[in-house]
């Protein structure tokens, strides 16, 4: 969590290397892009950097998580795909997504919504995943879902996980 002050703070982005003040920082309420205004040379002044948060009522940015599909969980990139991957082969996992969200005290983690074939033994699938993962990779929240997110073309809508998740809809 980052602390900005209040006025002016809307949903945008933070350009990489620039310090980040309280006006600079904006997040788009429907997508919770996080843009900065920063100052590059020839450059229009906005930086997007994949980051994806949210504002709370006292301006306080919560990053959710990245656009590119790679998690940052305590300085260790984390690809989501893999994690997926991982996921699919349990067996009783018919599909599921991966998403970074703010856990105890902001920092981000991996957190996994899954569609189940049977009833999910969370000990037995936290059993498989670190034969399988790196110990930071596991996530750390599994979410059973009756049914993804999905757009009328199939297509994935982490966007809904990570809204349904700041929202305080699964625990």
């Amino acid at each position: 969590m980052v602390d900005f002050p209040p006025p002016r703070l809307h949903t945008g982005d933070v350009a990489p290397g620039e310090p980040a003040t309280g006006d600079a920082v904006s997040a788009d309420a429907t997508t919770g892009d996080v843009t900065t205004a920063g100052h590059p040379p020839g450059g229009d002044g906005l930086q997007p950097t994949g980051d994806v948060g949210r504002l709370d009522a006292d301006g306080r940015l919560y990053l959710l998580g990245r656009r590119g599909g790679t998690l940052n969980v305590a300085g260790n990139k984390v690809p989501a795909a893999e994690v997926e991957d991982a996921l699919r082969q349990f067996a009783a996992v018919r599909d599921c997504a991966v998403v970074g969200a703010p856990g105890p005290g902001g920092a981000q983690e991996v957190v996994a919504f899954v569609e189940t074939v049977r009833e999910l033994d969370h000990r037995e699938l936290y059993a498989f995943l670190h034969g399988r993962l790196a110990a930071y990779k596991v996530p750390a929240r599994v979410v059973v879902v009756d049914r993804l997110p999905r757009n009328v073309n199939g297509k994935l809508l982490r966007s809904e996980l990570l809204r349904g998740l700041a929202a305080g809809a699964w625990r």
